[in-house]
């Protein structure tokens, strides 16, 4: 019997009981890692941008308001940061620990499938063993997996580009098949979507990738699919060169950081900040206090200080994310 031609062989070998037993050991082990650690870095500076927050006046504590579910959903890119999915998907969740509980079930799902596509990979029983068993470990560690218990784009967009390379390498290794190859290319062209969504600005540089891609596969391909993925990620692309450009609520914390340590206005002159309607009030006065609770980028200094008193409306335009 002569020897298997490759387009009889699939990306995707169908994995052994160990395999699933062993997925579903790490789901259960990610979800405790996220749900049995302290909930207080959740809501991360940056947080602001993309929902509405709530602030103990007591505490400076934070948390989500959601009670105008969608308030920061915009697919303009006008208000918080550009982009829209993270603040769509919150909405639709409806609290803190079920936009988490998502952002864990995502990335589970795409480890899993990373893993299942190096398992299929690796041809050796006993090196197909060590690969999964020490990419499930790096699933585990807080460097990966520390991103879900994070309110922010970052956690998703790592679940979305990982299962991008997934698509794009087992498209790479389906060459001899031309359906396979199709549904792997959709299903990329399907994350990317996700990223631009989530995080245009590096969901622009993963479409610009994925477009360079589909061209050099094109020779296998017929050229009205290869016109229509091209086509999708060049709308994709505008999308986010637009939503990037409209994006004016920005504060350039770095020119507000060096102000402060040097007690010198005059870089907030030339940079213009001045011009982005923040409120006079209370931000020399207390320069002191700011600086001593060493305001290194966090708006939220801003909470711990006598701000909130002596100059309501600073509090409340740093409550906002800094609009």
């Amino acid at each position: 019997m002569g020897p298997r031609s490759s387009s009889n062989v699939r990306v995707f070998q169908k994995p052994p009981v160990w395999f699933w037993i062993a997925s579903s050991l790490f789901g259960v082990l990610a979800f405790a890692n996220v749900f049995l650690a302290t909930d207080e870095n959740r809501i991360h500076p940056d947080t602001g941008n993309y929902f509405p927050l709530d602030v103990n006046p007591e505490t400076g504590d934070k948390s989500l308001n959601l009670s105008d579910r969608f308030a920061y959903v915009n697919f303009v890119g006008k208000s918080g940061r550009p982009g829209f999915l993270l603040q769509l998907i919150g909405g639709l969740a409806g609290s803190e620990i079920a936009l988490t509980a998502f952002q864990v079930i995502v990335y589970v799902m795409a480890w899993t499938f990373f893993c299942w596509f190096m398992f299929s990979a690796v041809r050796n029983k006993a090196a197909r063993i060590i690969t999964v068993s020490f990419l499930w470990l790096i699933g585990l560690s807080p460097p990966t997996l520390g991103w879900q218990n994070v309110l922010l784009t970052e956690g998703l967009g790592l679940s979305f580009c990982l299962s991008a390379i997934v698509f794009v390498s087992a498209a790479l290794l389906s060459n001899a098949n031309q359906k396979d190859q199709k549904l792997f290319l959709i299903g990329a062209l399907t994350m990317v979507a996700l990223q631009v969504f989530l995080r245009p600005q590096t969901g622009i540089l993963l479409a610009v990738g994925f477009a360079i891609f589909v061209m050099i596969l094109s020779r296998n391909l017929s050229r009205k699919f290869v016109a229509s993925l091209v086509g999708l990620v060049l709308l994709f692309t505008a999308w986010s060169v637009f939503s990037v450009r409209n994006w004016d609520n920005f504060v350039d914390l770095s020119v507000w950081h060096a102000a402060f340590q040097t007690d010198d206005r005059s870089n907030l002159t030339d940079s213009g900040e001045v011009d982005r309607g923040q409120p006079e009030c209370g931000i020399w006065e207390n320069r002191d206090a700011i600086v001593q609770n060493k305001f290194n980028y966090d708006l939220w200094a801003f909470v711990q200080s006598d701000v909130r008193e002596d100059c309501p409306e600073l509090f409340e335009w740093f409550s906002n994310g800094a609009p």
